[in-house]
Order: C-alpha cells, then structure tokens, then sequence
C-alpha cells in the first residue's frame, strides 16, 4: 500500500493509505487579449495551483483522541511526500474539508484533498560547500541544477571582507566588512548576525536556470555554501 508524510507525521501512524494517486503537474495560466480586426494574442501568466486528486486513508483506531489527532495533522499546511513520488515534495495545505466514513466501530475512512504549488522540490535539499579554482583575484565553480526550473538559492558566506558574487554574468555586492553572510535570492534577503541587514530585490537575478552555471566570488569569500532549491514542474 502506498503511504504520505504531511507536516513531518507519516500516514502510517494513522492507518493504511488506500488512495494515494499521482498529484497532477501544474497548467499554465493564460490570458487572451483580443486585438480588433487582428489575432489574439494569448499571454502566459505562470503556472496555476495544483488541486490534487482525492486521497483515502483507511482508518485503523477510531477513538475519540485518534480522530482528533488526525484532524490535528490534516491541517494547515507544510511538505507533502507521497509513496508516487518519494524524492521530490510538494509546499501543500489542507484543500477539502475532512469528512470520515465509519465502516464499523473500530474502522473507517477519511478521503481529503491538497492544493500545492505548481512545482515539485527536491526532497533532499541539503546546504552544500562549494569547491572553487583559483584565479589571480577571484575563485570560480561550477553549480549544476538538476531541475527543468529556474531555482532560487540560498548562500551562507564567511568572507574576510567586502565581497562580489557572480552568477552567469549578473552580479551583487556585499559592503558590510567580514563575517558571515545567509542570503535568500527568493526572499531577496541579507542577514548577518541573525539579523537582517539588506532586502534588495536585485538578488533575485542570482537565480540557477537548468543545467549548468558559472558562478565566481571575490578572494575576500572564504566559505561559501549554497542550497540550491531545486524544483521541477
């Protein structure tokens, strides 16, 4: 039988998934523009939220508490995994107001639906160090992104100094002195001591397109580790 984890909690501990089906990828939002006395022109907006297909749970204690704590679990929102799909995860919520069949007094049946962002991430998300080459004033490396997306990283730099970070030709600038630097280029944030210092949205164009990347820091960066945000749609 198949299996979900939501919020952290597994399926498992609530009974035995009798639906998990494959959760859809997401269509493209379009508008369409009517030109008088020419074509229209359609023009693509993103990509729509994901409704999921109905999952079941089969139910192996319907106790009174066991209830509630299903209905704890089964809402608000947090990573989906499903036995379909089990390396990748999906941001959801709670879609569809939980409804329970009883089958009996000791068994029964919850069917309840997600709704999701457009894209799939990878499950294992992990920060990693960059390995870099050295030229006369800066280090270079390459990051690949797995994905078929645009990804949005995240770095934590040590630098000695003020730093330049370049990702395929665009570029961001550090001007605050040495020490450790977490930077979000979804968030456009810049925190250093816990705190932040900076929300430029410039940041935003260090993003990794599929594939291969350049990226390139000043000798002044002495660490730099980045989690790389895959995702595919």
């Amino acid at each position: 039988m198949g299996w979900i984890k939501f919020k952290n909690q597994s399926s498992e501990i609530y009974g035995i998934m009798k639906l998990v089906p494959f959760i859809p990828t997401a269509e493209v939002s379009v508008d369409t523009v009517e030109i008088p006395y020419g074509t229209p022109v359609t023009i693509k907006k993103g990509y729509k939220q994901i409704i999921t297909p109905t999952f079941t749970l089969g139910i192996n204690n319907m106790s009174q508490q066991n209830i509630y704590n299903i209905y704890d679990w089964l809402h608000g929102d947090g990573e989906l995994i499903t036995s379909k799909e089990p390396n990748v995860c999906f941001k959801a919520e709670i879609y569809s107001a939980l409804t329970i069949r009883r089958l009996s007094e000791r068994l029964g049946e919850l069917d309840f639906q997600f709704s999701c962002d457009p894209f799939r991430y990878d499950v294992n998300n992990d920060i990693e160090t960059v390995d870099f080459t050295e030229s006369e004033s800066q280090r270079h490396a390459a990051i690949k992104n797995e994905g078929n997306m645009t990804a949005y990283p995240e770095f934590e730099i040590t630098a000695s100094d003020n730093f330049t970070v370049w990702i395929n030709g665009r570029y961001e600038s550090i001007n605050y002195g040495s020490g450790t630097y977490k930077i979000s280029t979804e968030y456009c944030s810049v925190i250093k001591d816990g705190v932040i210092i900076s929300v430029n949205p410039n940041w935003n164009n260090l993003s990794l397109k599929p594939g291969d990347n350049g990226l390139t820091v000043t000798k002044s960066v002495t660490e730099f580790k980045i989690r790389k945000n895959v995702r595919w749609h």
